[in-house]
């Protein structure tokens, strides 16, 4: 007790001699610590929806534009953006580039799972439950385009008479 006692005797002197821009600095790397622990459960930030809202451009750009952003973190408003070039190149560039080749398929997949990759690491939605649902649904996707794959070159393989 006594030695626990005596430990933050000194730690609460060196956070006296400290400015409050280095307290400030302490602080916020052992709350990430925390946080990234676990032991210190932070809430997302999100975007202000409510009708006395003060920012005037905030809310003129949520009411206009909220369907396409207001389900990300404010930090990420830009990821409906980048998800629907990666939609585009699915739906519409990959139909042109390769056609009927494993190496369309193979494309869809790389390009699918980078997307799960991306969304893993930045984890864009402010909801956690549809920041899974959305992981969860670019991974039923890849395994689908790695089955297809898988199918395809089984298909090209008999076509040619390569045996196993």
């Amino acid at each position: 007790d006594r030695d626990e006692v005596e430990n933050v005797t000194i730690a609460y002197d060196q956070l006296l001699l400290l400015g409050d821009e280095q307290v400030l600095s302490r602080l916020m790397l052992v709350a990430s610590m925390m946080e990234l622990e676990g032991c210190l459960p932070v809430p997302a930030i999100s975007w202000n929806v409510s009708p006395n809202c003060e920012d005037e451009e905030e809310k003129k750009a949520v009411e206009r534009l909220g369907f396409l952003f207001l389900a990300y973190r404010p930090s990420m408003w830009w990821f409906e953006i980048a998800e629907m070039i990666r939609k585009l190149v699915m739906a519409s560039v990959l139909v042109f580039v390769w056609e009927g080749s494993p190496s369309q398929v193979g494309a869809g997949f790389v390009i699918t799972f980078a997307a799960v990759t991306v969304s893993l690491a930045l984890q864009p939605y402010s909801d956690r439950e549809l920041g899974a649902m959305y992981t969860f649904s670019l991974m039923v996707q890849a395994v689908t385009l790695l089955s297809g794959l898988m199918i395809i070159t089984q298909r090209f393989q008999e076509i040619l008479g390569e045996d196993d």
